[in-house]
């Protein structure tokens, strides 16, 4: 079923990148990639049945792109109160290179921190975040790379976060286990101050709220007992992985999601943030690419 896109009128440009094995679709504001599926099987990045876009607002499921800060933020080693949530770069809209010729599988990004908007701006300013220019690209066939460059333009160094906030598609979260971070350290963002854990020698369950940020640069598998498949999330240039589910009281107070959808995805993310958080100096860059990747069984 086609989602409704619900929106206000103003000017936003979707793009369906097509390959022999797959198709996705792109939206310029946010430089947010809203699905991705291969031919003939259920989209393996999720997104709602009714996909609301409006101004200053983020747009729900897909790969939302968390940046220049994570959350509300982290700095002076502790966690901040940084507006807007997961920064500005998914509430305005980046230019796309329409080249001729392009490939129809290739979807290209780019936002120069000149162009976001004033009230934006003078907040990344306040937080020692001057000029940088970002660039995202999307590319599909029989799997899916996200990747997300970012370039300190300016005179002085200054440290950013950053996240690829994707949504697994899953038949349903309680059958769903992710593998690959066993025995790693974790901070628990579902209790008082994200206290330090360690992963027990099993899968992430997801029987309740999850909300994870894990010391972790490894491959993990997401395997989905209900749609019997197996997603394969690597990365690179990622130190650690964040994982999310907001389960069913939390998830059902989710304004633009339908009561229960919060059952139906799973958040697997590369990201850098809090004491990994990335500095750059003046003419340095960074990329962090995440591939996605699904096998049947």
């Amino acid at each position: 079923m086609e989602p409704r896109i619900e929106r206000e009128d103003f000017s936003l440009t979707l793009r369906e990148l097509t390959s022999d094995e797959s198709r996705a679709e792109v939206s310029s504001y946010g430089a947010h990639l809203l699905s991705w599926g291969p031919s003939g099987q259920p989209c393996v990045v999720w997104r709602p049945k009714a996909v609301h876009v409006t101004p200053g607002t983020p747009i729900q499921g897909g790969i939302p792109v968390a940046l220049p800060w994570f959350g509300t933020g982290f700095s002076g080693g502790q966690v901040v109160s940084k507006t807007p949530r997961h920064g500005c770069a998914r509430l305005v809209f980046w230019e796309e290179d329409r080249s001729e010729g392009a490939p129809a599988n290739v979807a290209s990004y780019t936002l120069d921190s000149s162009r976001v908007p004033a009230k934006y701006l003078a907040q990344m300013e306040s937080e020692g975040i001057p000029e940088f220019l970002a660039s995202y690209t999307v590319e599909i066939g029989e799997n899916l790379r996200a990747t997300l460059k970012v370039t300190n333009t300016g005179k002085c160094a200054f440290t950013y976060e950053e996240a690829l906030h994707t949504y697994l598609h899953v038949g349903s979260t309680a059958g769903a286990a992710l593998e690959g971070l066993e025995g790693k350290d974790y901070l628990d963002a579902t209790l008082p101050g994200a206290p330090r854990k360690v992963q027990e020698h099993a899968p992430v369950r997801f029987d309740g709220p999850v909300d994870r940020i894990y010391m972790s640069r490894d491959e993990l598998t997401l395997r989905d007992q209900m749609l019997r498949r197996s997603i394969t999330v690597s990365k690179e240039g990622s130190k650690r992985t964040v994982v999310w589910n907001p389960g069913r009281e939390a998830g059902d107070a989710i304004a633009d999601l339908e009561k229960g959808e919060w059952n139906s995805f799973v958040c697997v993310e590369a990201a850098n943030c809090r004491e990994d958080a990335v500095t750059l100096q003046p003419g340095e860059s960074h990329i962090l690419s995440q591939t996605l990747s699904v096998s049947q069984g």
